[in-house]
C-alpha cells in the first residue's frame, strides 16, 4: 500500500541513487489516508538492483524497517521516491 515518510522537517525523504538518505527518517503515514505518526526508531536503506542483467525490467529499490511510536514494526520499500508498504510486525 503506498505511504508517506517525511523528515523532521516534513519533506519527503529520498534515496539518491547511490543509496543514500536525503535526510533521516522521522513521520510515516501508512496508506492513503491515514494520519502522520512519529517514527521511534529504523534501520536502512538496504539498496537492491533488481533483475540488472534484464534492462527493460531492471529496477532499483530500498528497504526499511521502522518501529512507531504505537509499537508497530513495519517494513516499508521505496522505488523512484514513492514508498509503499510491504509488511507490518507485531
Amino acid at each position: 500500500m503506498p505511504s508517506v515518510v517525511l523528515s523532521e522537517d516534513h519533506k519527503p525523504v529520498k534515496v539518491t541513487d547511490r543509496g543514500l538518505l536525503t535526510a533521516a527518517l522521522a513521520f510515516v503515514s501508512i496508506g492513503e489516508e491515514s494520519d502522520l505518526m512519529p517514527i521511534d526508531a529504523w534501520a536502512g536503506p538496504w539498496p537492491i538492483d533488481e533483475l540488472w542483467w534484464e534492462p527493460d525490467q531492471a529496477r532499483q529499490i530500498a528497504r526499511f524497517q521502522i518501529a512507531d511510536v504505537n509499537g508497530s514494526a513495519w517494513l516499508l520499500v521505496v522505488e523512484n521516491d514513492q514508498w509503499w508498504t510491504e509488511a507490518r510486525y507485531d
